[in-house]
């Protein structure tokens, strides 16, 4: 890991340990979000930083969850347990949905076509819900001036768009199953004991977490869910994919599968260069290959 990217790292810790929303720190966060983005850093692979990237954004999480507690705490002096527990309901649902939405993510085009349309403060998952009406309209815009394969595509592609989030939406539930069967859980537990510290604590909210998470994985019900939204990205995915490989062919472009092909023909040539090297380097000081044959002939 570059000593640059483990700089920006300290630096940004310091300021979240400072607290008081520091004005720096949020800066540092914009920072270092671009650099493992970029994965442009020297010694970071992909994952790597994607691992980087998860875990910044979870203490950035976890960092407004406590100054919201904090905050509590000033306002009423003191906590209920239940709006504790609902608090961390709210950063439990908020981590599930962060969670999805950078496992199974938009197209890159059409997260950036969202961003244009909803703002960039506005939330991907309730924005997404106002792009299907907009597009909806748009196609119904363009219909006269569309051939009616095209159109049929575009239509088909709104379905698949349609069906992905409903199947995001439909994982999320079970989630948030997952996480008030914790909590509910965990408060039986402390019920029933004496925590003195916060790693007990720590270690109790695991184990009640693990067991609700596997019981809920083997449940049909879940299995269902996490499937349908495996297959609808997928459709999805590969819906777009032929939209923009018929847009790049209408405009003289290289569509991907052009591109997979050369890049196979490529491959190949480059394997049979490198076939011809070794014989040729396998081949006697002073005389080409074949002399032989060639001297036999003649």
């Amino acid at each position: 890991m570059s000593e640059q990217l483990l700089n920006m790292m300290r630096q940004w810790l310091e300021q979240l340990e400072q607290g008081q929303n520091s004005p720096h720190a949020s800066r540092y966060w914009q920072e270092l979000q671009s650099q493992l983005s970029q994965n442009a850093s020297e010694g970071v692979s992909p994952l790597q930083a994607d691992l980087l990237y998860r875990i910044t954004r979870q203490s950035e999480h976890f960092r407004h969850f406590a100054a919201d507690l904090l905050k509590l705490c000033d306002e009423q002096q003191s906590i209920a347990p239940e709006q504790l527990i609902d608090s961390f309901r709210q950063h439990l649902d908020q981590l599930s949905l962060d969670w999805v939405l950078s496992n199974w993510p938009l197209p890159e085009q059409l997260a950036a076509t969202l961003a244009l349309l909803t703002g960039q403060d506005s939330p991907l998952h309730a924005g997404l819900k106002q792009l299907n009406p907009l597009l909806q309209q748009l196609l119904g815009i363009l219909e006269p001036q569309l051939q009616p394969s095209v159109l049929q595509q575009l239509r088909n592609n709104l379905n698949l768009l349609e069906a992905f989030e409903r199947a995001r939406e439909r994982y999320l539930l079970q989630l948030g199953h997952i996480n008030s069967e914790a909590l509910v859980r965990l408060g039986h537990e402390l019920a029933g004991s004496s925590i003195s510290d916060l790693e007990q604590l720590h270690h109790l909210w695991f184990r009640c977490y693990e067991e609700c998470y596997q019981q809920r994985l083997n449940q049909q019900d879940y299995q269902q869910a996490f499937g349908a939204l495996c297959n609808a990205a997928m459709a999805m995915r590969q819906g777009w994919q032929q939209q923009l490989d018929l847009l790049y062919a209408r405009c003289g472009l290289v569509t991907l599968s052009q591109y997979d092909e050369l890049s196979r023909q490529h491959h190949e040539l480059r394997r049979r260069v490198r076939m011809l090297e070794r014989q040729q380097g396998s081949a006697p000081q002073g005389h080409p290959p074949h002399s032989k044959d060639s001297h036999d002939a003649n």
